[in-house]
Protein backbone atom coordinates (compact mmCIF):
# COMPACT_ATOMS: atom_id res chain seq x y z
CA UNK A 1 0.00 0.00 0.00
CA UNK A 2 2.95 2.61 1.08
CA UNK A 3 4.27 2.06 -2.88
CA UNK A 4 1.04 2.92 -4.04
CA UNK A 5 0.78 6.07 -2.12
CA UNK A 6 3.84 7.07 -3.15
CA UNK A 7 3.21 5.91 -7.18
CA UNK A 8 3.28 9.21 -9.40
CA UNK A 9 3.26 7.93 -12.61
CA UNK A 10 -0.21 8.61 -14.58
CA UNK A 11 -0.64 12.07 -11.88
CA UNK A 12 -0.06 14.43 -14.85
CA UNK A 13 -2.86 13.02 -16.93
CA UNK A 14 -5.00 13.27 -14.42
CA UNK A 15 -4.33 16.65 -14.00
CA UNK A 16 -4.34 17.18 -17.48
CA UNK A 17 -8.21 15.96 -17.67
CA UNK A 18 -8.92 17.73 -14.85
CA UNK A 19 -7.55 21.56 -16.18
CA UNK A 20 -7.77 21.40 -20.17
CA UNK A 21 -11.61 21.57 -20.00
CA UNK A 22 -11.39 24.47 -17.73
CA UNK A 23 -8.47 25.92 -19.75
CA UNK A 24 -10.32 25.39 -22.79
CA UNK A 25 -13.85 26.87 -21.63
CA UNK A 26 -12.34 30.20 -20.37
CA UNK A 27 -10.14 30.38 -24.04
CA UNK A 28 -13.15 30.05 -26.03
CA UNK A 29 -15.40 32.69 -23.77
CA UNK A 30 -12.14 35.05 -23.35
CA UNK A 31 -12.06 34.30 -27.54
CA UNK A 32 -16.42 35.47 -27.60
CA UNK A 33 -15.86 38.44 -25.29
CA UNK A 34 -12.80 40.02 -28.06
CA UNK A 35 -14.95 39.33 -31.43
CA UNK A 36 -17.91 40.85 -29.38
CA UNK A 37 -15.47 43.80 -29.21
CA UNK A 38 -14.67 43.61 -32.52
CA UNK A 39 -18.08 44.05 -33.50
CA UNK A 40 -18.85 46.81 -31.38
CA UNK A 41 -16.54 48.60 -33.00
CA UNK A 42 -17.01 47.97 -36.50
CA UNK A 43 -20.51 49.02 -35.75
CA UNK A 44 -19.22 52.12 -34.04
CA UNK A 45 -16.79 52.90 -36.48
CA UNK A 46 -19.69 52.70 -39.65
CA UNK A 47 -22.14 54.84 -37.54
CA UNK A 48 -19.47 57.38 -36.82
CA UNK A 49 -18.80 57.46 -40.36
CA UNK A 50 -22.37 57.45 -41.35
CA UNK A 51 -23.19 60.62 -38.78
CA UNK A 52 -20.61 62.38 -39.99
CA UNK A 53 -22.15 62.02 -44.06
CA UNK A 54 -25.72 62.95 -43.02
CA UNK A 55 -24.71 65.66 -40.37
CA UNK A 56 -23.10 67.75 -43.63
CA UNK A 57 -25.91 66.90 -46.09
CA UNK A 58 -27.95 69.31 -46.98
CA UNK A 59 -31.13 67.49 -47.02
CA UNK A 60 -31.31 64.73 -44.18
CA UNK A 61 -34.20 63.42 -45.49
CA UNK A 62 -33.27 61.87 -48.45
CA UNK A 63 -29.39 61.34 -47.42
CA UNK A 64 -31.08 59.22 -44.51
CA UNK A 65 -31.16 55.71 -46.87
CA UNK A 66 -27.73 56.72 -48.01
CA UNK A 67 -26.32 56.89 -44.45
CA UNK A 68 -27.84 53.65 -43.12
CA UNK A 69 -25.90 51.81 -46.02
CA UNK A 70 -22.89 53.53 -45.53
CA UNK A 71 -23.02 52.39 -41.78
CA UNK A 72 -23.81 48.68 -42.32
CA UNK A 73 -21.27 48.56 -46.22
CA UNK A 74 -19.40 51.14 -46.19
CA UNK A 75 -20.55 52.36 -49.10
CA UNK A 76 -23.88 54.63 -49.88
CA UNK A 77 -25.21 52.34 -52.34
CA UNK A 78 -27.37 49.16 -51.18
CA UNK A 79 -26.22 45.47 -52.04
CA UNK A 80 -22.40 45.71 -50.60
CA UNK A 81 -21.68 43.20 -47.84
CA UNK A 82 -22.00 44.08 -44.05
CA UNK A 83 -19.25 44.87 -41.72
CA UNK A 84 -20.84 42.70 -39.56
CA UNK A 85 -22.68 39.33 -40.15
CA UNK A 86 -26.10 39.60 -40.51
CA UNK A 87 -26.22 43.99 -40.00
CA UNK A 88 -29.06 45.13 -41.80
CA UNK A 89 -29.84 48.77 -42.75
CA UNK A 90 -32.98 48.36 -41.03
CA UNK A 91 -31.64 47.93 -37.45
CA UNK A 92 -29.68 51.29 -37.89
CA UNK A 93 -32.21 54.25 -36.85
CA UNK A 94 -32.05 58.04 -37.21
CA UNK A 95 -33.25 60.73 -34.83
CA UNK A 96 -32.48 64.56 -34.87
CA UNK A 97 -32.78 66.72 -31.47
CA UNK A 98 -32.48 70.29 -31.24
CA UNK A 99 -30.28 71.38 -27.93
CA UNK A 100 -30.70 74.75 -26.61
CA UNK A 101 -28.14 77.54 -27.78
CA UNK A 102 -29.66 80.49 -26.49
CA UNK A 103 -26.78 81.14 -23.80
CA UNK A 104 -24.08 81.11 -27.25
CA UNK A 105 -22.09 78.46 -25.95
CA UNK A 106 -22.20 77.28 -29.84
CA UNK A 107 -21.38 78.98 -32.35
CA UNK A 108 -24.90 79.25 -34.65
CA UNK A 109 -28.48 80.15 -33.44
CA UNK A 110 -30.38 79.81 -30.62
CA UNK A 111 -31.19 76.09 -31.35
CA UNK A 112 -28.51 73.33 -32.35
CA UNK A 113 -29.40 70.66 -34.46
CA UNK A 114 -27.77 67.22 -33.54
CA UNK A 115 -28.25 63.99 -35.97
CA UNK A 116 -28.06 60.77 -33.68
CA UNK A 117 -27.73 57.18 -35.47
CA UNK A 118 -28.28 54.21 -33.35
CA UNK A 119 -28.28 50.42 -33.85
CA UNK A 120 -29.19 47.83 -32.08
CA UNK A 121 -29.33 43.91 -32.39
CA UNK A 122 -28.22 40.47 -30.91
CA UNK A 123 -24.65 38.88 -30.11
CA UNK A 124 -24.38 35.43 -31.57
CA UNK A 125 -20.68 34.71 -31.11
CA UNK A 126 -19.48 31.18 -29.97
CA UNK A 127 -22.12 31.33 -27.68
CA UNK A 128 -19.89 30.76 -24.52
CA UNK A 129 -21.18 34.27 -23.11
CA UNK A 130 -24.31 32.81 -22.23
CA UNK A 131 -23.01 29.78 -20.81
CA UNK A 132 -21.07 32.00 -18.72
CA UNK A 133 -24.20 33.39 -17.25
CA UNK A 134 -24.16 36.89 -19.49
CA UNK A 135 -27.43 35.78 -20.88
CA UNK A 136 -28.47 37.09 -24.02
CA UNK A 137 -26.50 39.89 -25.25
CA UNK A 138 -27.37 42.53 -26.98
CA UNK A 139 -25.12 44.97 -29.15
CA UNK A 140 -26.24 49.00 -28.96
CA UNK A 141 -24.21 51.32 -30.42
CA UNK A 142 -24.37 55.46 -31.03
CA UNK A 143 -23.32 58.12 -32.73
CA UNK A 144 -24.67 61.66 -32.77
CA UNK A 145 -23.02 64.57 -34.73
CA UNK A 146 -23.94 68.12 -34.79
CA UNK A 147 -25.64 69.07 -38.22
CA UNK A 148 -23.82 71.68 -40.13
CA UNK A 149 -25.63 71.00 -43.46
CA UNK A 150 -23.52 70.91 -46.11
Amino acid sequence: MTTFAHCRRGSAGIETAFALPVLLFLGFAAADAGWLLAERHRMKSGLAAATHYLARSRDVATSEDKARNLAVTGQTASGGAARVKGWTPGEVSVSYRLLDNSGGAYAGGDQVRVVRLESDRPYQGFGMLGLVGVGPVRVHVAHEERWTGG
